[in-house]
């Protein structure tokens, strides 16, 4: 045991030793090996760090491996159940993360000098938001900014913009992050929806009680956040859920094909061939929505340019997403189904 404790202590003053000949200066970091090392890190797997940067798996092993190299000192422990930081590498985390941080701040000062209306924009939004809201304007704003590109993430967890995951993010819940801008734009209405067959088979509620006796279909398409803010309501209503998921388009359709009552947008819902509004007097939930950019950000043309198109859009909008106007959006793929 002694001899054990010995030798590994004689092993760490040499590998110690080594990185001290080996790393002269901060020149000498492997910077881009580092952002494999902080991805590696923070997901605990290097296929998911690989898969998170665009490389294989063998170039993020190949790339740690040389990391570990340079510095003389391993950087994680492996094993089957994935990789566990040494004492190096927990020491070494923060400033990697710090590092990471000032790269991003980096970024964003480099593209809020882009005064050009063309180049990349990236987007995050919900499923939702993105395929039955979004795509009805696409026609409109490639007509006005033809030289932008607009990438849509669809996502249903709130991009971190500090982070550089997105540009412009539309968010269910006003964010409280101090760098970021926030513009609240439209609310949007919930509503209690169900197939003419599944009411032929089980009755049409009349009043709350009643979905005592019934299947309940739950998008979750929403962040934890959004729902203690906004579907506390919704809670607590009576009836089994039957059918819970994270895609609402799934919900949808589940709806459609009678499977229970949905909870659903509800003008969206309203224009979908097959579903019938229950309860239209009760309000189940409204949902804020939030523009966001970093502060950053805004001060670049293109990013500014997208940013006002959205909220232009989403204000006009604003009447029909809460259920209080007649004017029909043009068809989307849900309602054209």
């Amino acid at each position: 045991m002694i001899c054990s404790v010995v030798c590994e202590r004689e092993i760490m003053m040499s590998a110690n030793a080594n990185m001290n000949d080996d790393i002269q200066s901060w020149r000498d970091l492997p910077w881009s090996d580092l952002a494999i090392f902080l991805a590696a890190a923070e997901s605990g797997s290097l296929t998911k760090a690989a898969e998170e940067l665009g490389i294989s798996q063998p170039t993020a092993s190949r790339r740690i491996d040389a990391l570990e190299a340079a510095l003389g000192v391993p950087v994680f422990a492996r094993s089957r159940q994935g990789l566990r930081l040494t004492a190096l590498g927990e020491t070494i985390l923060d400033n990697v993360r710090h590092m990471a941080e000032d790269a991003q701040a980096i970024a964003r000062a480099a593209r809020s000098r882009n005064q050009a209306l063309c180049g990349r924009v990236t987007v995050s939004l919900s499923e939702g938001m993105a395929d039955i809201w979004l795509t009805r304007h696409l026609v409109s704003f490639y007509q006005r900014y033809p030289e932008i590109t607009l990438e849509i993430r669809v996502e249903h967890r709130a991009a971190d913009l500090l982070a550089g995951e997105a540009d412009i993010a539309v968010r269910m819940f006003r964010p409280v992050e101090p760098p970021l801008i926030a513009r609240r734009t439209a609310r949007v209405r919930f509503g209690l929806f169900a197939a003419p067959s599944y009411l032929e088979k089980w009755g049409r509620p009349t009043e709350l009680a009643d979905l005592a006796g019934h299947r309940l279909i739950w998008a979750n398409a929403v962040s934890e956040a959004m729902k203690a803010r906004c579907f506390d309501d919704l809670v607590s209503l009576p009836g089994r859920r039957r059918l819970v998921t994270d895609s609402m388009h799934l919900a949808i359709s589940a709806t459609r094909e009678g499977i229970g009552i949905g909870l659903h947008p509800v003008q969206w819902a309203r224009d979908i061939v097959g579903l019938e509004q229950i309860l239209p007097d009760r309000v189940c939930g409204e949902v804020e929505a939030w523009l966001v950019t970093h502060e950053e950000l805004r001060s670049s043309a293109r990013i500014r340019a997208v940013f006002d198109f959205l909220a232009e859009k989403m204000e006009e909008d604003a009447p029909y997403m809460m259920g209080r106007s007649s004017r029909s959006m043009p068809p989307s793929r849900a309602s054209a189904a």
